[in-house]
């Protein structure tokens, strides 16, 4: 049995903290105000994903062969999205019946999405959808691109183009490929750390500079 990271644990815990945090005004819709929203929340906001996708770097091995990895990927990524999103659908319905006029909900249309319509959709939550992809994207990579600062540079052309057709509206954002390009960068960041055993302080310093470097894209975009 592999022996369990603690502070893995307790960084995630922080990060859904903020996640939570960030997304709390919205679900209120103005129930409360919040001192100093804006400001602490423009901080938050442009770390949180990120940092998640260096963990997600330190924790997987892309040391495997493809279809394992693909699988592995689709039982704890899509197929948890697909419940989530059926779940949602679902909690619609019954808000509708309950509180609205819900007189054109059916059981077929209570149980009508599926994985085709899922798909269609393009994934549904942008976070899981891109994190699948974007993990797809670096094994392939890391497959055929040898040396690590090649990488990352690979990964830093991806997020020059993720963030250009985003901002410039090129292509449909199709299972949120955009977010994936951008994000991807973040991967070996996480891998870095875990090959090379970095301390606490480097890991900061890391972090630092490739959020500097990559809000200085976003800001320019």
């Amino acid at each position: 049995m592999k022996e369990r990271i603690h502070w893995i644990d307790v960084f995630k815990g922080i990060l859904i903290i903020m996640v939570v945090i960030h997304h709390t005004p919205f679900n209120v819709s103005g129930a409360f105000p919040l001192w100093g929203y804006e400001c602490w929340n423009s901080l938050i906001v442009a770390c949180f994903m990120p940092a998640f996708f260096v963990v997600t770097g330190y924790c997987t091995n892309f040391n495997i062969c493809f279809g394992q990895f693909l699988w592995k990927n689709i039982k704890t990524i899509l197929i948890p999205c697909f419940c989530l999103y059926y779940f949602n659908h679902w909690l619609q319905d019954i808000k509708n019946l309950c509180f609205d006029e819900g007189s054109w909900v059916t059981w077929s249309h209570f149980f009508s999405p599926g994985i085709r319509t899922f798909f269609k959709e393009g994934g549904y939550y942008w976070f899981l959808s891109s994190l699948f992809l974007s993990k797809i994207i670096f094994y392939l990579i890391s497959r055929y691109i040898r040396g690590m600062w090649y990488q990352v540079f690979s990964t830093l052309f991806l997020v020059i183009i993720g963030i250009v057709c985003a901002e410039q509206g090129l292509g449909k954002n199709f299972f949120y490929w955009q977010h994936a390009f951008a994000l991807t960068i973040f991967l070996p960041v996480g891998i870095f750390l875990k090959v090379y055993h970095q301390t606490i302080e480097r890991f900061v310093w890391i972090f630092i500079v490739a959020y500097f470097f990559y809000s200085i894209l976003i800001f320019v975009s």
